[in-house]
């Protein structure tokens, strides 16, 4: 009786392990990243960081706009650049799950606005995109991810 109960437990859980609501395993991609502002741009200054999320992190590329290479643990690698605010445009290599990008911006002159968009494209095909104006008051932040 016991070796019944324990072979019906084994075929049981082996259904439950096979079950089709699993969900699929995303499929690599290359991605481009770019920036573009509008405004007083001279007038401010920003931190840039793009996280990178693969597996093989430490094959990860980025060609490009110079970022510099920080540091990334298990699963994920991060870039960073601090300057005056400008138009920039970068690609990931071809092995990556998907990408992260801050920007922040500082007034550092006498200006008014900044306007900045960012657009990420997977593969080729646009996945995301945002819109963002800042003029020294308010959040500094942009934040958007390739999966929006």
């Amino acid at each position: 009786m016991k070796n019944i109960l324990l072979v019906c437990t084994i075929a049981l859980l082996g259904l439950v392990s096979c079950s089709k609501d699993e969900q699929p395993i995303a499929e690599k991609a290359s991605y481009k990243v770019e920036i573009s502002h509008t405004g007083d741009v001279s007038a401010f200054d920003e931190f840039i960081n793009v996280t990178i999320f693969s597996k093989n992190a430490e094959q990860v590329t980025l060609k490009g706009s110079p970022l510099n290479k920080g540091e990334g643990a298990d699963g994920f690698t991060t870039y960073s650049v601090s300057a005056t605010a400008q138009n920039r445009s970068f690609e990931t290599s071809n092995n990556v799950d998907a990408v992260l990008v801050s920007d922040i911006f500082i007034k550092s002159g006498e200006g008014r606005k900044i306007s900045t968009t960012i657009t990420i494209y997977k593969n080729g095909s646009q996945v995301a995109k945002r819109n963002f104006s800042y003029d020294g008051t308010g959040s500094n932040i942009l934040n958007i991810a390739s999966d929006e």
